[in-house]
């Protein structure tokens, strides 16, 4: 696993080789994607080329302890083992007590006595990663609210401050911003989106993208990145927009959300998604910061996206942090950007806490967007405080 990339390893201690596991596509996409980056070839020939040579009639390789290792390190929340019981076998016993049988082409020529043998009962545990994505019907009740709107469905915690309120007095969150913006994004391009929150902006830009161009969207918070596959899934958009569990920065690793709410009452973050769900919080508004939730981060260079013609960037403060790593892909695309000056229009007290939360990247913490973009790529166009609002729109 580590010659595809040294961030692979095992880490569960048991086979992950099973005949019974469920493959996510989104997980899938992540390890490719992964791969192909760190290799910049197609990921079955970087697989194949991987491959032990001195274990070719063996085992040299298993694309299940692959992805079965990956999401218990990366995804460990979406994930459960599921016990089986099973049996090798050259036909199909008829046992009430197996859960699966795994018919196998070599076993045809081998002797009764050890087909006997191999049809013993043993226990597996496969991997299952729909449960805990999936909101069951209790949870719904609940804790969200659900909205019926003229671009889709929409569900959202009861306790949503900002975002909430506008979907209760009736209105749809930025529609008019991006409304606006549709002459600006081009219909035959790609569109990445960082800080999805729910999605309600997601689905908004995939009714302006051409049907073989999609929405990479990424949410660093859990809970709301739960909310954004469920959002996306319940208006069928899964082949439109493409979902992330990561933050957005200068580095590609782990990283902490701030654990206080900031940007609405100050109540503290995990609190308000459990017990203290009674209680409203600006779940769009959390930051990087210290003491909250674990994330993955990377960075917009690493993500390795094709035909990116439009970024919308809203990160709570983390904007300059986020774009000093994405030269390569501006200089390549030169994507129209619309992004939150958090560091000069309105909220300097996240950004502050995210500079006081990650000093040692000071220097990144400077990127001027703005001069890069105007000075060095040549755009054409830099309307600040764009529709009135703390959003900078620079356009090539």
């Amino acid at each position: 696993m580590s010659t595809l990339h040294e961030g692979f390893s095992k880490i569960v201690d048991r086979s992950g080789i099973c005949h019974h596991m469920m493959f996510e596509i989104r997980f899938l996409r992540e390890i490719v994607n992964i791969v192909e980056r760190k290799h910049n070839d197609d990921f079955v020939n970087i697989f194949l080329n991987c491959v032990n040579k001195t274990a070719l009639t063996g085992s040299g390789a298993s694309e299940y302890e692959l992805y079965f290792n990956y999401v218990f390190k990366f995804h460990k929340d979406d994930v459960k083992l599921r016990p089986l019981t099973w049996c090798n076998s050259a036909g199909i016993p008829i046992r009430s007590e197996l859960d699966y049988v795994s018919v196998h082409y070599y076993l045809e020529n081998n002797t009764t006595e050890s087909v006997n043998t191999t049809e013993s009962v043993n226990t597996t545990e496969s991997v299952n990663t729909t449960e805990s994505v999936n909101t069951t019907e209790s949870d719904v009740t609940d804790k969200y609210n659900h909205f019926d709107t003229m671009y889709g469905k929409i569900t959202l915690y009861k306790n949503e401050k900002v975002i909430g309120n506008c979907f209760k007095n009736g209105d749809y969150w930025d529609e008019d911003v991006v409304r606006i913006l549709k002459p600006y994004i081009n219909p035959n391009a790609n569109l990445l989106e960082i800080g999805g929150h729910c999605g309600t902006s997601s689905i908004l830009y995939a009714s302006m993208l051409n049907q073989s161009n999609k929405v990479y969207v990424y949410e660093p918070q859990f809970n709301m990145y739960k909310l954004l596959v469920k959002n996306i899934n319940q208006n069928n958009l899964q082949d439109k927009i493409i979902p992330y569990n990561y933050g957005v920065f200068c580095y590609t690793g782990k990283g902490t959300m701030n654990n206080i709410d900031l940007d609405g009452g100050r109540g503290n973050v995990t609190k308000r998604y459990n017990e203290e769900s009674h209680l409203e919080c600006n779940f769009g508004g959390i930051s990087l910061g210290t003491d909250g939730e674990s994330i993955d981060m990377i960075t917009v260079d690493d993500m390795g996206l094709e035909n990116i013609g439009f970024i919308h960037c809203d990160a709570q403060g983390a904007e300059n942090f986020i774009f000093s790593k994405a030269m390569k892909t501006l200089k390549k695309y030169k994507p129209v950007i619309l992004y939150e000056d958090n560091e000069h229009v309105w909220g300097r007290y996240l950004y502050n806490t995210v500079c006081n939360a990650y000093p040692e990247y000071a220097k990144e913490s400077k990127f001027d967007l703005k001069k890069f973009c105007m000075e060095e790529l040549n755009y054409s166009k830099c309307i600040e405080r764009f529709n009135d609002s703390i959003d900078t729109l620079l356009i090539p």
